[in-house]
């Protein structure tokens, strides 16, 4: 918990971050990646025991992470082996799924209302042309 603490004041309380003019996704995507690889590898670092739980907290920062910003999910296509590898059944699958929903939906809610298409990103549409 020290170093997930030390981790977060770095990246939110380090003076680059007070510098900067707004937030900026790269800390917070660092911040996610140093989390679901820790989840990955030492899940019993959150006091959570049931494994359930764990998994839905790992689908929700996934999630988190790729609503944040979409350069995610190269990252985590590498981290499905390892994921794969210590999930049990396809039940702990579901929980991940279950727990990365909420932040997906709600991306997949603002491309929609932002873009129209849910699915799309937005580096998927052509850069609006001014008018003079």
């Amino acid at each position: 918990w020290r170093a997930l603490l030390g981790a977060s004041l770095y990246a939110f309380g380090s003076i680059a971050f007070y510098y900067s003019t707004s937030f900026n996704q790269h800390t917070a995507i660092a911040l996610c990646s140093f989390l679901i690889f820790t989840l990955i590898f030492e899940p019993e670092i959150i006091p959570v025991r049931k494994r359930n739980i764990q998994l839905i907290i790992l689908g929700f920062i996934m999630g988190l992470a790729i609503f944040i910003d979409l350069s995610i999910l190269p990252f985590l296509l590498v981290m499905g082996i390892p994921i794969l590898k210590r999930t049990r059944s396809l039940n702990d699958v579901g929980h991940i799924i279950l727990g990365a929903l909420g932040p997906i939906l709600a991306l997949m809610l603002y491309l929609y209302l932002a873009f129209g298409n849910p699915f799309l990103p937005p580096q998927a549409y052509p850069p609006s042309l001014k008018s003079s």
